[in-house]
């Protein structure tokens, strides 16, 4: 039974890019993306592929379609993690490139996913879910909610980031387990750009969020509750890890999220209570899955050992954390 899930976008990119003087024939490439989709692997990284449930909000590229092979590398990860929709397209965006200038827009739009779209007899059995969204797309999930709820992780989409939404996500901040913006898109949702990242996460706690965990890229994440207001730091930047291991960020935000909600249902399966929750230990697994996001552009690469053991991109997450945790975990 699945005790995680992702309620973000899973997507194909397409990415067209324009050379100068070149206007009617740009090279094309396809890439699956969107934050539902990281988010998962991040939780994938710690967790079963049973234990995971994502709508990928479309039916599966029959072989032989031009997109059957973009969606090939999701059965590496877990067939099980993956939930089709036989009624409608998966969703896809063209992203165009034209020197300086980008621009993004949705082929085939759709409503932002609810709890509504996933399996009936699934949303027992969680007990973690992410959320990337709109607050009002996160108010109409809450709403399915009984007295019996998972704890909720929420990633406000970047649009959702200004003052003329502040008081709609204020509202719901009591029902919201793990508040998690970046430190750009915080600042902008209080209107304070030249405030200290620890400066606007007090505010955030004065306006009701219990835990707010900023993500804020090379510098790790600052975390904030009751108990604890400490920074976390990114994996890359340990001492003795080397200086190349960031090439490509894309999804790493998602992913540490996805590897924060995996350490929630990790210790929620030992010890059955929340209020024993420890959420740097969480963030700690988040880095780990962090850092084999931006090890490359894309997806990190799953392989097995002489032991049985996975593998993600040469190392075990295990192994990492330890690393992370320091000489007393050994």
């Amino acid at each position: 039974m699945a005790s995680f899930a992702s309620l973000g976008t899973v997507l194909v990119d397409n990415f067209h890019y324009y050379d100068t003087g070149n206007t009617e024939n740009p090279r094309i490439e396809r890439h699956l993306g969107g934050g539902g989709l990281y988010a998962a692997i991040g939780a994938r990284i710690w967790l079963e592929p049973q234990e995971i449930e994502v709508p990928v909000g479309g039916r599966r590229p029959e072989k032989g379609h031009d997109l059957s092979q973009v969606f090939e590398v999701l059965d590496e990860f877990g067939e099980d993690m993956w939930q089709w929709d036989p009624e409608q397209d998966v969703l896809q965006a063209n992203i165009e490139y034209r020197g300086q200038e980008r621009s993004f827009r949705y082929l085939n739009p759709r409503p932002q996913p609810t709890l509504t779209c996933l399996r009936r007899s699934t949303i027992s059995s969680i007990r973690v879910v992410h959320f990337c969204c709109s607050p009002s797309t996160l108010a109409e999930s809450l709403s399915c909610l009984g007295a019996t709820r998972p704890l909720i992780v929420f990633e406000p989409l970047p649009p959702s980031c200004t003052p003329a939404h502040l008081a709609d996500i204020v509202f719901l901040l009591p029902q919201i387990d793990v508040f998690s913006p970046n430190h750009e898109e915080m600042a902008s949702l209080l209107d304070k750009k030249n405030e200290a990242v620890e400066v606007l996460t007090q505010r955030m706690r004065d306006l009701g969020a219990r835990t707010v965990v900023v993500r804020a890229g090379a510098s790790g994440c600052y975390v904030s509750n009751a108990s604890s207001k400490t920074w976390i730091p990114a994996y890359s930047t340990l001492p003795d890890v080397p200086s190349d291991q960031v090439r490509g960020t894309t999804g790493a935000g998602n992913s540490f999220l996805g590897g924060l909600a995996a350490g929630l249902v990790k210790q929620l399966t030992a010890i059955h209570t929340q209020s024993d929750l420890d959420i740097i230990q969480a963030a700690k697994y988040g880095a780990i899955s962090a850092s084999f996001v931006v090890q490359q552009t894309g997806l990190p690469r799953l392989t097995y050992n002489d032991q049985g053991e996975e593998v993600w991109n040469g190392e075990t997450p295990r192994s990492r954390i330890r690393h992370y945790n320091g000489p007393e975990s050994m």
